[in-house]
């Protein structure tokens, strides 16, 4: 399977399964603000980075806790994601914010010192 397939059963994942709270956020709902949260972190970090084609963001979206999460971003030619996961010992999934194509590219730029 594909990095770019692999995304899009990560994201489909993502929006089937909704639910649930993000401790590091203190947002609930299924999907808030174009984000969806997961209750128990069903994806770890080690699986994803093993199945996902990414790149590493040095901050998370503000309002993410920046010493509880870290982000990575990815997309398909279709959109883009920042997954954002837990430092807990397993490193979960909490949450991933959708964003558009052209978003995403201004959050690669800017990483881009």
């Amino acid at each position: 399977m594909s990095p770019r397939s692999t995304l899009s059963l990560v994201a489909g994942l993502v929006g089937a399964i909704g639910a649930g709270s993000a401790l590091a956020s203190g947002v609930s709902g299924a999907q808030r603000s174009g984000i969806s949260y997961l209750e128990k972190g069903v994806l770890s970090y080690e699986v994803f980075e093993m199945s996902v084609a990414h790149e590493d963001l040095s901050e998370c979206p503000q309002e993410f806790d920046p010493g509880a999460v870290f982000c990575r971003y990815a997309e398909t030619d279709h959109s883009a994601s920042i997954f954002v996961f837990s430092y807990d010992e397993e490193m979960p999934l909490l949450a991933v914010k959708y964003v558009s194509l052209d978003e995403g590219k201004a959050i690669l730029k800017a990483e881009d010192y």
